[in-house]
């Protein structure tokens, strides 16, 4: 029994290559650590990001600030004055009643910084909320685009695609467009899906001048909501545009506000915003 013990208690050599093996599966290991860390890491990264762009997409508390609200919650009053000391280009803001369209609208002369700058001018891959750089920037022309991302949560205009609903279309049917000069109700008069290619709502140049009965006719015609009548044919018009998808899809709102004013046309050049 003592020679057994004895026997068993002498290690056993290892077998030719276990100590290659080993450290093979040891690398393995921390190759497949690292692998899992970087993962971690890259997925930590996006949430950050992802919080990052939806916190560039709600409007800064120094724009903000300088608005009145009434008791329903409608924007009431814009301090320009205050604002234009933020960014010049702060030309006007717009509210449409009980949904997250509540936002300041810039302008400059091309229709891409704004695809890619907040409301301070600062990089934000959220953008801002702008017009057209063909339209007039006092809203005095008879048809005006503003172009604003499509964000989820219904940030931006994001809440754009609720209006596609009919419930949702007749229970929401008022705003307002404020300017340093004006104060505009606006009557939401249809909702459109159509893609960026359409003349018949992205040709600024000619529909920012013309009589808007064309433009009517036609969302009579395609619009998925509509509650168009006959005192509307001699109203300005506002669009609202956002993207739906990665193949030039738009959804667009539309409202109606002010007398078709008697103007001059101008010239204009610029391109309508790719992704907006």
């Amino acid at each position: 029994m003592a020679q057994s013990y004895l026997t068993e208690a002498i290690p056993k050599k290892p077998e030719p290559g276990t100590k290659a093996v080993n450290i093979a599966a040891a690398i393995v290991d921390r190759i497949f650590i690292y692998f899992f860390a970087l993962i971690l890491l890259f997925c930590l990264y996006a949430i950050y990001d992802a919080l990052m762009v939806y916190r560039e997409a709600e409007v800064p508390v120094e724009v903000r600030r300088f608005t009145s609200k009434t008791e329903n919650d409608k924007t009431s009053e814009v301090d320009f004055t205050a604002l234009k000391n933020i960014n010049d280009e702060i030309i006007a803001w717009i509210q449409i009643d009980d949904t997250d369209v509540d936002f300041p609208v810039t302008y400059t002369d091309n229709n891409n910084f704004y695809l890619s700058h907040s409301y301070t001018k600062d990089y934000s891959l959220a953008g801002s909320i702008f017009l057209d750089a063909r339209n007039a920037a006092d809203f005095s022309d008879d048809y005006s685009v503003i172009y604003g991302h499509n964000m989820n949560g219904e940030m931006m205009f994001g809440s754009l695609f609720n209006f596609a609903d009919t419930d949702y279309f007749n229970s929401h049917q008022n705003g307002r467009l404020l300017t340093p000069d004006a104060k505009h109700e606006l009557k939401v008069i249809a909702a459109l899906k159509t893609d960026r290619a359409d003349g018949k709502i992205y040709s600024i140049q000619t529909l920012r001048k013309e009589h808007n009965a064309q433009i009517l006719d036609y969302l009579k015609q395609f619009a998925i909501q509509t509650r168009i009548d006959d005192t509307d044919y001699q109203k300005q018009i506002v669009a609202l545009s956002t993207c739906y998808d990665k193949d030039g899809g738009r959804m667009v709102i539309f409202a109606t506000y002010g007398e078709l004013p008697v103007t001059e046309p101008t010239s204009a050049t610029a391109e309508a915003p790719a992704e907006n």
